[in-house]
């Protein structure tokens, strides 16, 4: 009894030492989960970004060299041609997956009169979709959504 007349227990409730090791606990084990999803994500960022700078690259090659370029895009890869010379070949990240509404694989083709292949190009990871769209007109538009 204390000196007031009332007990008070010492096992009421948890030290701050547990709660610290309680949250050190459960940091450790959630934080390779997020780890592995932004590194998943900025993959798919990473892929979608190049393909939409080398649709770019493509199409002002052909407006200004007045010769036509063509970009094949195959499920796991790219090839960039410009004036029958093979410039690049690129793969797409593993978990990286890509889709079109026409057969893969396709061509896109850019004309020196800024016409092309109108096409949108879905790239997917397990949690996000990019896409990228190239009008009619030769302009490339791109896009993540959850």
């Amino acid at each position: 009894m204390s000196p007031s007349g009332s007990s008070i227990s010492q096992d009421a409730g948890h030290s701050l030492l547990d709660l610290v090791c309680a949250i050190a606990l459960f940091g450790t084990l959630v934080s390779p989960m997020l780890a592995g999803r932004m590194f998943a994500d900025l993959k798919l960022y990473n892929a979608h970004h190049q393909l939409a700078s080398d649709l770019n690259v493509l199409a002002l090659d052909a407006l200004q060299a007045e010769h036509k370029g063509t970009l094949e895009l195959h499920a796991t890869s790219y090839t960039m041609v410009s004036n029958s010379m093979q410039i690049a070949v690129r793969n797409f990240p593993a978990g990286v997956s890509v889709s079109s509404p026409h057969e893969l694989p396709t061509t896109i083709t850019f004309y020196p009169t800024s016409a092309t292949t109108p096409i949108t190009i879905e790239l997917q990871s397990s949690q996000r979709v990019c896409r990228v769209t190239v009008s009619l007109r030769g302009r490339v538009r791109s896009e993540c959504v959850n």
